[in-house]
C-alpha cells in the first residue's frame, strides 16, 4: 500500500527446523517482513504483511536485543521492540505484542501525564544491555522536549520512571562497546552534555531518590463500605551503613495534600537486612496510600525494600 517507510531492522529468527535472518520493514500503520532465500544460485526476496495497522511513527524507538523468556533456552529470541501507534510493543518476526499495559494511561489524551502527539516522530528509545532495559524518551503534554523516560524492565516485563529533574533529562541514549568487548549506555542532555550511565552514585553531581509508591488501597478486600484506620506499618529492607533514611508518606482517601510522613531509619551494622515497625495511627478512611522514598549520593543501592504491610483494624461501616 501507499506509505512512506519510517525504519527498519533486522532480526534472526528460527521457527521449528526452519531458520532466517529476515528484515523488518515499518510504516507508520503497518508492519511487513523481508526474507530471502537461494534457490539454483538466484536470490529471491518474498515480502509479507505482518500487521495491517500497527506500524512505527517513532522511528527512533526501533531496537533489536537478545532475551530469554521465562528462563528457557528454547524460548531465548532476538527481538525488536518500538513504539507502536498505541503502545510499545515487541517482536521476533511474529505479530507484534503490546508490553505497555502497565502504563497504558500515557497513550489516552484524556489522562495526566499523556503523549504529546506531535513530537512522536522525534521519541527515543534505547537499550541498556547490561541491566536488561528500555528506554522510553517521550514528551508530555504541549512539551516540545523529551521530558518523560519510562524504562520496561524486560526480566520482569515490569515498567518504572526515571525522573532525571528538569534540565538534565535525556534526549538520547546510545550504547558503546569498548575494545574489550565490555558495554556502556551514554546519554545526552537537554544541553548537549554526553554522559555515562549506571555509573557512579550521583547524576550530574546531584543526590538520586529512589521512590516506590503503592496505588490507593481497600484494606478489607472488596469492601469500599468499611472504614479503617492503620495502626503500625512494617518494613523489611537491606541494611545501610549510609544514606540510610526512609521517608514513609501515608494518604488518606485520595487527598491531593502532602499526606502524613513518618521517618525510617534502615541502618544497622550488625544485620544484613532490617526489621521495622513504625507507629502510624492514623484517621479512619477507606482508602490509603503509602509512597516510600530514600535519597542518596553514597551508597551504591540506595534502597532495596523486601517487604511493606500494615496492621489495620476496622473503625466503622462507611455509611455516609
Amino acid at each position: 500500500t501507499d506509505g512512506a517507510l519510517m525504519c527498519g531492522t533486522s532480526i534472526f529468527a528460527q521457527y521449528a527446523s526452519n531458520i532466517f535472518n529476515m528484515v523488518l520493514i515499518y510504516k507508520k500503520d503497518e508492519m511487513w517482513t523481508l526474507t530471502w532465500t537461494v534457490q539454483d544460485g538466484i536470490t529471491i526476496w518474498e515480502r509479507y504483511q505482518v500487521s495491517p495497522n500497527i506500524g512505527c511513527g517513532a522511528p527512533r524507538t526501533l531496537k533489536t536485543l537478545s532475551i530469554e523468556l521465562e528462563k528457557n533456552i528454547n524460548q531465548a529470541k532476538t527481538i525488536a521492540i518500538w513504539r507502536g501507534n498505541r503502545g510499545i510493543y515487541i517482536s521476533n518476526g511474529q505479530s507484534p505484542m503490546c508490553v505497555s499495559d502497565d502504563i497504558d494511561s500515557v497513550f489516552d489524551q484524556t489522562c495526566t501525564p499523556h503523549v504529546n502527539l506531535a513530537m512522536i516522530e522525534k521519541e527515543v528509545g534505547f537499550v541498556d544491555h547490561a541491566n536488561l532495559e528500555y528506554h522510553w524518551l517521550w514528551a508530555s503534554g504541549s512539551n516540545t522536549t523529551l521530558d518523560k523516560e519510562y524504562v520496561l524492565d524486560m526480566s520482569t516485563w515490569r515498567w518504572f520512571e526515571i525522573d532525571r529533574t528538569s534540565g538534565v533529562r535525556l534526549q538520547m541514549g546510545i550504547d558503546v562497546t569498548d575494545q574489550y568487548g565490555n558495554q556502556y549506555t551514554y546519554g545526552f542532555l537537554n544541553d548537549g552534555d554526553m554522559v555515562r550511565l549506571e555509573n557512579g552514585n550521583t547524576f550530574i553531581s546531584n543526590d538520586i531518590t529512589a521512590t516506590m509508591e503503592f496505588g490507593a488501597q481497600i484494606l478489607i478486600a472488596q469492601d469500599p463500605l468499611s472504614e479503617t484506620s492503620v495502626q503500625q506499618a512494617n518494613l523489611i529492607a537491606i541494611a545501610k551503613n549510609t544514606d540510610s533514611t526512609v521517608t514513609l508518606t501515608h494518604t488518606l482517601d485520595g487527598s491531593t495534600g502532602s499526606g502524613t510522613d513518618y521517618t525510617l531509619s534502615v541502618a544497622d551494622g550488625s544485620h544484613r537486612f532490617v526489621n521495622l515497625i513504625t507507629d502510624i495511627f492514623s484517621a479512619a478512611g477507606v482508602f490509603h496510600e503509602f509512597k516510600l522514598s530514600a535519597v542518596t549520593d553514597d551508597e551504591v543501592k540506595s534502597f532495596e525494600p523486601l517487604y511493606f504491610s500494615v496492621f489495620y483494624i476496622k473503625e466503622r461501616d462507611h455509611m455516609q
